[in-house]
């Protein structure tokens, strides 16, 4: 976090250390060290896909507003590139390289309470750095090359893993790292990261718990609903949950910020029905909407979802939904149903915002994917088996047919 969030040096550095990673694990599987897990597949598909249409747009791209990218002062062999492909490219390598931090974590399966652990006390000390360097945009709390958004959500996931530690750790010293975290959460003013953190606390402190108390409980909110319902009281308790950790934040700030993201969500939906296979390019969105006579603002998406289908078509959407459920589908105790709690909360974080590019935040997530995929049973084999079991069926299919021979007609076949 603290890397790849204060410098560009920093974010070349991880990014770097990332590749060197995913080649030695890469190599660890094709020379048959580690076992060969469909998983892999997935995520070369996923991958795939991703450079396809980072290669092939099918819209204009244009450049975004009052953009200039440091990095090309360290690699000038960017320097060339136009700044429409630079902000493109540094999406693509960021998507990427949370990929390939996912295959390095399935690889080397680190242990769940030691990346639970990593991931409360590095949130920890973002928490403290933006705390005492981070800066004010109009009384947001912003900081680590992140908006007050991105921010919060980067501090939402420490803050429902530490809560999760003293769940499961039974270790009430974690509260110290969660009160630190969510200090600073509260100061970003961030609707979505105050939801997608209490969704957070809510999946920790439900996950694991009778099929009967979950009854009761959804029974409960379920009465609840009803009455208030009953009462006229539903449409103040859903705007009042709606700006849930908004702050000091002005009504007419919320009612434009609600209305761009209704406007983008159904532009979104309709650029998909148009480009439904291919979408119209990896990270094209906002230019395209600005372009449009519908919008006309640069805005993204603000949902990782509709991003995928819309700028690389719905079978690049599936395919990241099946690496998701391959993850999640399994039920798990302990410490990797804690990682399960920060991965379903990511999947909340991905409805509100487009973080899938950006490793300060994401990159816990994928490690906690990584660790869920790698505790799935497999079956053992490795890529020289594979090898080799494929000889061995070519060898006898030769010798079958070098046995048996060609028919030829009028010739006797050879016994």
């Amino acid at each position: 976090m603290l890397g790849a969030g204060t410098s560009t040096d920093g974010r070349l550095a991880v990014v770097s250390a990332i590749a060197v990673s995913a080649a030695i694990a890469a190599a660890s599987v094709l020379l048959g060290f580690v076992p060969m897990r469909h998983t892999y597949l997935w995520v070369v598909l996923l991958a795939g896909l991703l450079v396809v249409s980072f290669v092939f747009p099918s819209a204009a791209v244009p450049a975004p507003p009052g953009e200039r990218y440091r990095v090309v002062d360290l690699l000038r062999s960017l320097g060339g590139m136009p700044q429409a492909q630079l902000a493109r490219l540094f999406d693509l390598v960021g998507i990427l390289a949370g990929l390939a931090l996912l295959g390095v974590s399935v690889v080397t399966s680190p242990h769940p309470r030691q990346v639970a652990r990593v991931i409360t006390l590095s949130g920890a000390a973002a928490a403290a750095y933006v705390l005492v360097r981070g800066g004010f945009d109009n009384v947001r709390l912003e900081g680590l090359g992140c908006n007050p958004n991105y921010l919060g959500f980067l501090l939402a996931i420490p803050f429902v893993t530490a809560v999760g530690l003293v769940r499961y750790a039974r270790n009430p010293r974690w509260f110290v790292p969660a009160a630190v975290c969510g200090i600073a959460l509260s100061e970003t003013h961030s609707r979505s990261a105050s939801l997608a953190a209490a969704v957070g606390v809510a999946i920790v402190l439900l996950q694991g718990c009778s099929r009967l108390f979950q009854i009761i409980l959804i029974s409960g909110v379920a009465t609840a609903t009803t009455a208030a319902a009953a009462g006229g009281m539903l449409r103040p308790m859903g705007r009042h949950i709606e700006n849930l950790g908004a702050g000091g934040r002005t009504t007419t700030d919320l009612s434009l910020s609600n209305g761009l993201r209704k406007r983008v969500a159904e532009f979104a939906v309709r650029v998909i029905t148009e480009h439904p296979l291919r979408g119209i390019g990896l990270s094209t969105f906002p230019g395209y909407a600005q372009r449009s006579p519908g919008l006309g603002v640069y805005l993204a998406t603000h949902d990782e979802y509709l991003r995928l289908a819309a700028e690389a078509g719905v079978i690049t959407l599936i395919a990241f939904v099946v690496l998701l459920w391959l993850g999640l589908a399994r039920r798990q105790v302990g410490d990797l149903a804690l990682l399960r709690a920060v991965v379903l909360m990511y999947g909340v974080i991905l409805l509100l915002a487009n973080p899938l590019a950006n490793l300060v935040v994401s990159a816990p997530c994928w490690v906690s994917m990584g660790c869920l995929l790698a505790s799935r049973p497999s079956r053992g084999l490795t890529t020289t088996a594979l090898v080799a079991g494929a000889a061995r069926a070519l060898r006898r299919k030769r010798e079958t047919t070098s046995i048996i021979g060609p028919s030829r007609e009028g010739a006797e076949p050879r016994a």
